[in-house]
């Protein structure tokens, strides 16, 4: 039994002697572990406080910060559509007014052999001629004198003419504008009545009427 104890307490010194600085490698690299996590650990621990202390300030500058309203996106406003102008509409036609019918026409006024004098009996008829002058504002009136086939050509021009501005004369008297009134000689041309005798030649001698 003592040999076997010494016999394992020499094996034990042995061991020791072959493994001791094995083993106090490792018990220093155990030994430096340790320390070595610590300072890892510790490292978490140190900025930790800075980090800790940050976040209030973060908290901070966000409350500092006016919040930012967000713009509205403008809206696309549809394009006007161009308005058709308009036309304007036409003004109605007035219709035309009917046209007044003519008046009667004026008697014929005979003369006597040279004369040109407008004889009373002539201006009462002269006067219903004024009258329808006078209601009819835009009637015309043209006066045609006459001469029979006695004495010359020129004379009996000259005379007709005398006769059909004696008649104008008594118009205007009367009332009617001048400018509405037209006098035309015609001395022999246009008999009333062809014949050669003293009743073709009264006949012939007149002024006669004509509308306008």
């Amino acid at each position: 039994m003592g040999a076997v104890l010494c016999l394992g307490f020499a094996d034990l010194a042995l061991l020791m002697l072959v493994l001791g600085p094995a083993l106090q490698i490792e018990a220093e690299q155990a030994r430096s572990q340790p320390v070595t996590a610590e300072r890892q650990a510790a490292r978490p621990q140190r900025s930790a406080p800075s980090a800790r202390g940050a976040a209030p300030a973060s908290r901070r500058d966000r409350s500092l910060v006016a919040p930012t309203a967000t713009a509205p996106v403008p809206t696309a406003q549809p394009a006007a559509l161009p308005t058709l102008a308009s036309a304007a509409a036409p003004e109605p036609t007035p219709e035309p007014r009917p046209s007044a019918p003519a008046p009667e026409p004026p008697p014929v006024l005979f003369f006597g052999t040279g004369g040109a004098t407008v004889t009373s009996p002539m201006r009462i008829a002269l006067q219903g001629v004024a009258a329808a002058m006078r209601a009819a504002g835009e009637l015309r009136l043209l006066c045609r004198g006459h001469a029979d086939a006695r004495g010359t050509a020129e004379a009996n021009l000259a005379l007709s003419r005398r006769r059909a501005e004696s008649v104008a004369a008594v118009l205007v008297h009367m009332g009617v504008a001048r400018e509405r009134l037209a006098v035309e000689a015609l001395g022999a041309s246009e008999p009333l009545d062809a014949g050669s005798n003293p009743a073709a030649w009264d006949r012939n001698r007149r002024v006669e009427f004509r509308w306008r």
